[in-house]
């Protein structure tokens, strides 16, 4: 999708796509949004932290999970569930 800008002079510069611009790959979510994504409680969330089943990141006082962390996790149980 081009994406339209102004030149000094007042025309049109289509030049630059969205393409260009960084996106961001995956994520993180804050603790709620991490056990809601996994459909678990916060509380079975913060044992698998604690157990170290998935990667504690902080963020001054916030606590984030990543959302590769958290497809790997739910990956690892689906395979189990078929063995």
């Amino acid at each position: 999708m081009l994406e339209k800008s102004l030149t000094p002079a007042g025309e049109e510069d289509q030049t630059s796509t969205t393409q260009d611009k960084p996106s961001i790959q995956g994520g993180a979510f804050d603790r709620r949004g991490a056990a809601k994504y996994m459909s678990i409680s916060t509380r079975r969330l913060d044992d698998l932290l604690t157990d170290g089943e998935l990667l504690r990141l902080k963020s001054g006082r916030k606590t984030l999970v990543l959302r590769s962390d958290c497809d790997d996790y739910l990956a690892r149980l689906a395979e189990e569930a078929t063995q």
